[in-house]
This record gives structure tokens, sequence and C-alpha cells, in this order.
């Protein structure tokens, strides 16, 4: 197959390395990007032999009847228009998630992609992880009963949650809220193993870290605490041809900013289970796990950790299963979406992935009103 790669950050970086070390049948003919700069430097960095087409308009990269898929890394307020652009031009899609950075263009998205005739899919990774694929088998055959109840986190470390505070991140008129652009890829497995539709959703969340100081200067180079600081940020090391993401050197206390550094989130499902779900950047480790309560047993599992905790409701001694280390990122996640994804475009079989990632947004958009109105939210109402 041919591919198309729009918009050249640190998501375009995962799937170009995949493709190149993975999946060499599959061939980049052309990258977009609208910063000339970093185009000449991706393909510089990644092409050494044969290099692609490079273009700074995506929709001259659509015109090019040679493509057979596109990838869109662009950000996440981006999306509505490339993607409909591709679909118009009958390509397969990856459409990094999530979805959309509002509800209206979530919806504009989902309504145009229903009756795709090619593969669309969101960049849900977690998915495809040997963790998750082994949890959704565990609950699919019926041996640990039916779900009653899941509790979850994320919890960020301070190198990556200081990290959204120097990024086009830290609006949510780009992002959509730090719940979407961070966790709607959580949102979405853990529906995908309740197996049923979102009903019911409120949150409580607030700015409590990355607040005001003062005393400190606004960028870290000139910072009298750039020494102590727990966030300090080496800006010399980073701006260099070979880094992709879009951080700048700017206070993370003092950068402008609307989003939230913490959210509890409850979800109540169409079929009575529940979810209270939790996303920390005051974490001092890097952490993704879960509770799943289910009527015959409970399930402890820990993403990082690549761990599963089986333990029975009555008699019987717990079971522990620990998955191989992944080859790729997001715990192998990265590497399953694309094999997924050439296996449909392959196979005949038709992913779409429009509504799931409608869903998760939603869902996390459902949880900024709520905190916002201090109410608890209809997921219908999103829905009109």
């Amino acid at each position: 197959m041919n591919i198309g790669i729009i918009g050249l950050g640190a998501r375009s970086v995962a799937y170009t390395k995949n493709l190149q070390t993975y999946f060499k049948e599959h061939k980049i003919i052309s990258v977009c990007d609208i910063d000339e700069e970093r185009l000449t430097n991706y393909v510089e960095f990644f092409f050494k032999d044969e290099k692609p087409d490079v273009y700074t308009d995506y929709k001259e990269l659509l015109k090019d009847t040679r493509l057979d898929a596109v990838i869109i890394t662009t950000p996440d307020y981006a999306h509505r228009e490339i993607v409909l652009d591709a679909m118009d031009r009958d390509v397969h899609i990856i459409l990094e998630k999530p979805i959309e950075a509002s509800a209206e263009r979530a919806l504009d998205i989902y309504r145009r992609a229903k009756g795709y005739k090619k593969n669309i899919m969101l960049g849900f990774v977690l998915r495809y992880t040997p963790i998750v694929e082994r949890l959704k088998a565990m609950i699919d055959s019926g041996e640990v009963g039916e779900i009653v109840s899941i509790s979850a986190s994320e919890n960020l470390a301070p190198s990556h949650s200081s990290s959204y505070m120097r990024r086009w991140h830290r609006y949510n008129r780009y992002s959509g809220g730090m719940m979407n652009t961070k966790c709607c890829h959580d949102i979405d497995v853990i529906r995908f193993l309740v197996g049923s539709d979102v009903k019911k959703v409120s949150a409580i969340g607030r700015l409590g870290i990355y607040t005001h100081r003062d005393g400190v200067a606004e960028h870290c180079c000139d910072c009298p605490e750039k020494d102590t600081c727990l966030y300090s940020f080496n800006y010399a090391g980073y701006k260099s041809k070979t880094r992709f993401d879009c951080m700048e050197d700017i206070c993370v206390y003092n950068s402008e900013k609307d989003v939230i550094d913490s959210e509890s989130m409850l979800v109540e499902f169409e079929n009575g289970v529940n979810l209270a779900y939790e996303l920390s950047m005051a974490s001092a480790e890097e952490t993704r796990k879960g509770t799943i309560n289910c009527t015959k047993a409970t399930i402890e599992y820990h993403v990082t950790n690549r761990t599963i905790k089986i333990i029975p409701r009555g008699d019987g001694e717990p079971i522990y299963i620990t998955l191989p280390e992944a080859v790729s990122g997001h715990g192998g996640g990265d590497l399953g979406l694309l094999k997924r994804f050439f296996a449909c475009c392959e196979g005949g079989a038709l992913a779409n992935d429009s509504y799931d990632g409608l869903v998760a947004t939603l869902t996390c958009m459902a949880g900024e009103i709520s905190i916002a109105e201090g109410r608890t939210v209809d997921f219908g109402e999103l829905m009109n």
C-alpha cells in the first residue's frame, strides 16, 4: 500500500518508525506539514534512501492518485477538514485520537463517516495491547462473570504532565479539554470491555498544580529555580533537527491555559455498569491501572507493569499473569493497531471507529460540562 502522512508531530514519528521496521512492504510515498523546516528535517532524518514527496498543503497530497491510505496526525482541532477531504478522496484512513476537539466537529466527522466504504480507524491503540486483548477475552468468555463496576486511573509523572502545559493542548479550544486529549482512549477501552453505551456522566475537576507563581521567570532557561524546579525544562537540548514534538520553553506555572490538571469522572453505562475514572497529573510515577469487579471474580490490572491479578469471589487462590514486554509504544498498541489496519485493508474486512471516537470524545466533554455546571449530564444531550 502507498501511504501519506499528514502532520509531522510526535505521533507521526511512532507510525513512521513502526512502518519502516515492521511493515516494509508498505511504502510512505508522501508527507505533509505546514512547517517547512520540520518537513525538511523529518524527511532527512527518517528517509535515508528513497525520499517521499513533500507538501505543505494536505489538499495537494490528497491529489496523488497513487495513494491507498493516509495517516492523519495533526493537532486535535485540525482533524475535521482533513478527514472529510480524505473521505472524499476515498482512501483508507488512520485518524489519531481524539476524533476532534469539539462536539460539533466530532459529530460532523461521524455523520460523514457512517457510510464510508473504506477503513477509518481511530488511534485507539490501547485496544490492541496484549493486556487489553487478554482482559477482553477473559470477560467475553464469562469466566469472571458479568462486570458490575470498574475503577481506573491514568497518573502522569512530572515530566509527562508538565509537557501539556508547554503545548497547544493547554487550551480547551484546541484540545477539547485535558480528559479528551489525554484519556479518550482510556474511556474507549473501558467502554470496549463493558460492551455498552454511555448513559450519564458526572465529574469534578480543577487546575490545582500548574497555577500562577510569583518570582519565577517566563522561560525556564532564565529562571532562578531552573536547577531545583521539578518541572525544569532543558530547551537547549530539545531544539534539534531530530525532535518533532511541540513544546515551548515557557513556565508551566505561568503559561496561559484554561484546562484542568485533575479530574474524577463517574460514568453510568446503559447496561448498569458504573465506572469511576481518575486523571491525575500530580503523580510521582507513570501508571495506567484499574480494578474490574465482576460477579465471579475481581480483576486488578496494571497496563504499565503488564500484570493482571484475578481474585475469585469465594474459594480459590488468586491467579497472577505477567505479559511479555512490548516491542512498540503504548504497551504494544502502536504496532497492534497497524497490524489490525493492514489486516482489514488487505482482507476485505471493514473497520469503522467513527462512532467509538465520537462516544469517547463526547463522554469526556460531558465531564467538562458537569464540572462547569455542577450537574450530572445525560449523554443523549450531546448526541443531538
